[in-house]
């Protein structure tokens, strides 16, 4: 590949642990490169080899030291941020210089604390220190030197100098360097006014990102701009963040930009499709259509409502007897991972079945016959009618299909799910003036209900 007339040159998308031979060689610079009398380019020898693995800033196995720690200065505040693992937990402490006695640790947020009340002029030390999950061991960063300051007389508001719009991340890939970069400048800095001469740092903070997952993604370095990645982004579940980023000078002056991240859909299965929620006297049947051979699934429910917040959704074992209460209502859905790739489908159809501890009513057409007319001669897709079912059960989801027609190539579909009738082709009224069809509606425990129609 080409890359320039850089002294470096950041190879990215490859593969933690995996060892990589690297060569380089030069060509001849200028606007047009010579060529050999057979066409080819004239160029030095490649170099020789050299071997490197990449690694993970959040590699396996004990607590990881907390990565591109900072702390910018505020007034009577410091700001502390690092580049989180996301199985991680971090507690931060800090000392006068001068002094010997540390404060005690206090928690932390995932990738930042703020230190308060603390006094302009005055040299401080900071410290942050990580605990994986479910271990006992800690790892420290080395200390961090910042001096809080007081804001200028006359502050003016930063500005933007760097400010992408958008970045493009693949799902399931770790991006190790920054993501994007924002910058800005303040006009306080370097001032020829006298009463303008003081430094004016600027912090730098993701604020209002949405959608918020449980565990956000993404971080900001506070000093430098630099966003990053932790953990790995799942198209299926979120295809689009958006992220205000705000840039704050000591006076407490703030700017704000919006960027984009579009999430990039890996080649994956197609979503499941559920053909049986049912509930009877003796508990949950969930089903769908499956290929064993090329996929596994992940099975998920979570309650219809609950009385405090959002119901969450919980992971929820196949083939396993579900010892959900009576009276209750629950949603489930279900997607695939393909077992070579690993790269996962969107969700099914999420379907709702109530728990009453009775046997499954079929459901019912409101007519034994529904009567439709059309025009001839017009494209595929025009609308004829629609079938409409009831289910006394709660929450029923049905499904709808022509099972017989007369003619036997009647040109005619049903949408599965609303039962709206359209044409699959061209009419002709000098061929065939009248079609027969037999509509069924089934409920997803499998019953059945049919009834006759003609165009």
């Amino acid at each position: 590949m080409d890359v320039g007339t850089d002294e470096s040159y950041v190879i990215e998308g490859l593969e933690n642990g995996v060892e990589y031979d690297v060569q380089l060689r030069s060509l001849p610079a200028g606007g047009s490169r010579i060529r050999t009398p057979h066409g080819g380019t004239y160029a030095t020898n490649w170099s020789e080899s050299v071997i490197g693995a990449p690694t993970s800033t959040c590699p396996e196995g004990g607590p990881v030291a907390p990565d591109e720690f900072v702390v910018v200065a505020g007034d009577a505040q410091l700001f502390a941020n690092w580049r989180p693992c996301p199985d991680h937990n971090y507690q931060v402490r800090h000392r006068q210089r001068a002094s010997n006695t540390w404060s005690s640790w206090d928690d932390a947020a995932i990738d930042g604390y703020t230190v308060r009340d603390v006094i302009n002029g005055i040299v401080y030390e900071v410290e942050v220190q990580s605990q994986r999950q479910g271990s006992t061991g800690t790892a420290t960063a080395g200390s961090y030197v910042a001096i809080p300051i007081n804001p200028v007389d006359r502050n003016r508001s930063p500005r933007w100098t760097t400010r992408p719009r958008s970045v493009e991340l693949f799902e399931n890939r770790r991006y190790d360097g920054p993501i994007a970069t924002v910058k800005a400048t303040d006009p306080d800095i370097d001032s020829d006014d006298s009463d303008l001469d003081k430094d004016d740092d600027i912090r730098y903070e993701i604020v209002a990102p949405f959608p918020k997952p449980e565990i956000f993604p993404f971080s900001i370095n506070a000093r430098d701009g630099d966003i990053y990645m932790y953990g790995e982004l799942d198209y299926e579940a979120i295809e689009e963040y958006r992220l205000t980023i705000r840039a704050t000078d000591v006076g407490g002056f703030e700017i704000t930009h919006e960027l984009t991240v579009n999430v990039i859909d890996a080649a994956g299965p197609p979503p499941p499709i559920v053909t049986r929620v049912c509930s009877g006297e003796t508990g949950v049947e969930v089903a769908w259509r499956r290929n064993d051979a090329k996929y596994d699934y992940e099975l998920e429910r979570r309650p219809l409502r609950t009385s405090v917040g959002e119901p969450r959704w919980i992971e929820t074992p196949i083939n396993a007897d579900l010892d959900l209460p009576i009276d209750t209502t629950w949603v489930f859905r279900v997607r695939a991972v393909d077992k070579t790739t690993g790269e996962q489908s969107k969700w099914s159809s999420e379907e709702a079945v109530f728990i009453g501890g009775a046997a499954n009513t079929p459901p019912e057409f409101r007519r034994e016959l529904f009567e439709y007319e059309v025009l001839e001669e017009q494209p595929a897709g025009v609308h004829v009618g629609y079938a409409v079912a009831r289910d006394e059960d709660r929450y029923s989801s049905l499904r709808y299909q022509i099972v017989e027609t007369t003619p036997a190539d009647a040109p005619f579909e049903i949408d599965s799910f609303t039962g709206i009738v359209t044409t699959s082709g061209r009419l002709d009224f000098e061929t065939e003036t009248t079609y027969s069809l037999v509509l069924a509606a089934t409920d997803l425990c499998g019953s059945s209900d049919y009834a006759d129609a003609t165009v």
